[in-house]
């Protein structure tokens, strides 16, 4: 990584980066890197067991990659002395990192490079990954952020590492056709002029991948969804939706690496929780202003409001203690920044097990053990995919 005090030209007091294990310095560089490598092979591991994507699986994918390069700036950052209040001030503005980062030298990027992470500022930069909505979003395509997310852990690795393999799974233009074939246009032309030439050398068999172009994700949803009083875009059955993905996506990380990096695997756990307690609420007039955004990432308060309103989930002291554990790295976004502590957490079989009882409750609240019982065995994510977590 390239070090913000290596120009011989200029003499500048240096900065002094203090690491420790205290509240003030416990964000060390290297966990943070780690913590890019662990979503970039969590989004790895989720395209190669899932196939193709489909919209849903796209933008968890979108966001676990996007989270990556997240980490990578911020690593780099982190190295140049700024301190945790002013990575927090960044929130999760990739531009902004990155406008930070090119002040403390790091290379300049492409315009092509900008206009990408402008994009994903315009879904992941304002939480519409995190909690979808009913409308359209612009999404970048998902090969080229791939690349550029293993190009830049590369870049701010600590160290020399290996550029991590692309799964064959992202389809689509390479980062590097996308920044000669996008110079001086925007990445919409560029992605919509690909498509076709796609279209037009394949069989007409075979269609051009879905998840090649630049897109607008519009609200696709089953049936009989409930909105929140207060927000006509924002459904129970988006939410819900949302909540299966994470489950899908943390068993096809588990059956890919046992699970070997445990706090994204836990971030995806908690994410899962969250969305699903908070499409009950919904579903029972839960309001995105006074119940939704006050619980935040809270689990145990979105559980008591669930609980409140007859929530069909029976839970052991065990489950309701692993809950709790996970509820304080989950609203303290330990497994998203992941900091030089020790960490007590719940065994993953009872939190995955909490998760799929989760679901099928909020399920069948919306849509009745009929429909459950057939959707289960052909949905990923709706059953437990992976032997340890049955044990």
């Amino acid at each position: 990584m390239n070090s913000p005090n290596d120009d011989q030209g200029q003499r500048e007091e240096p900065k002094t980066l203090t690491l420790g294990y205290g509240t003030k310095d416990d964000l060390w560089p290297s966990t943070l890197h780690a913590g890019a490598q662990s979503f970039l092979k969590v989004a790895d591991a989720a395209v190669t067991q899932l196939g193709e994507p489909t919209d849903g699986d796209g933008l968890t994918i979108l966001f676990l990659l996007a989270q990556s390069i997240e980490l990578s700036l911020k690593t780099y950052l982190r190295a140049c002395s700024l301190t945790e209040e002013q990575l927090i001030a960044l929130d999760h503005r990739l531009t902004a990192a990155l406008d930070a980062a090119e002040k403390e030298r790091f290379p300049k990027r492409s315009a092509t490079d900008r206009k990408l992470l402008g994009l994903l500022d315009l879904s992941y930069g304002t939480g519409l990954l995190r909690y979808r909505r009913a409308s359209e979003m612009t999404m970048p395509i998902l090969r080229p952020v791939r690349e550029l997310a293993g190009e830049w852990l590369v870049l701010t690795a600590i160290g020399k590492i290996e550029s991590p393999s692309i799964p064959e799974a992202y389809e689509g233009p390479s980062l590097a056709e996308m920044r000669k074939g996008a110079e001086g246009t925007d990445l919409r032309q560029f992605a919509m002029r690909w498509l076709e030439e796609q279209r037009a050398s394949r069989a007409e068999s075979k269609p051009a991948p879905k998840t090649c172009a630049v897109c607008d994700a519009g609200g696709s949803f089953p049936d009989q969804p409930t909105a929140a009083p207060d927000n006509p875009q924002l459904f129970d059955v988006a939410l819900l939706s949302q909540a299966i993905q994470c489950a899908a996506a943390a068993d096809a990380y588990t059956i890919a690496s046992k699970g070997e990096d445990w706090f994204v695997q836990y971030l995806l756990f908690g994410t899962g929780v969250e969305c699903a307690l908070k499409a009950f609420g919904v579903l029972h007039g839960a309001t995105e202003k006074q119940h939704l955004r006050v619980w935040g990432h809270n689990l145990v308060r979105a559980l008591a409001y669930a609980e409140e309103h007859h929530i069909p989930l029976e839970l052991t002291s065990e489950q309701r203690a692993a809950i709790g554990l996970l509820n304080t790295w989950h609203v303290s976004k330990a497994t998203t920044f992941p900091l030089v502590k020790g960490y007590a957490i719940p065994r993953p079989q009872v939190i995955r097990g909490v998760l799929d009882q989760l679901i099928r409750a909020v399920f069948v609240s919306i849509w009745g053990p009929d429909r459950y019982a057939y959707d289960r065995p052909r949905t990923l994510g709706m059953s437990i995919a992976v032997e340890t977590f049955t044990d």
